[in-house]
């Protein structure tokens, strides 16, 4: 289920979301939603911006370095 346009498989950030149980996989300006174990899920890769909420304009159309996710802080 890796995205063909991804090559050999270099990442630039993953994180698991607990409440929904998904991995995000992030590469260049896209990303991937999926469960452990399972294909990425329909309709994917798509772009970081304009599907990322909260993602600030000024920051561009993505290419991430890391991401920290934490738990205590609940924004949708």
């Amino acid at each position: 289920g890796w995205p063909a346009q991804w090559g050999t498989g270099e990442l630039e950030a993953a994180v698991y979301y607990p409440p929904t149980n998904k991995f995000y996989l992030f590469r260049g300006n896209e990303y991937v939603r999926h469960s452990l174990g399972s294909p990425p899920d329909s309709g994917y890769p798509k772009l970081i911006a304009g599907n990322w909420s909260g993602w600030p304009s000024v920051w561009g159309s993505g290419d991430l370095d890391a991401i920290l996710y934490d738990p205590r802080v609940q924004k949708y």
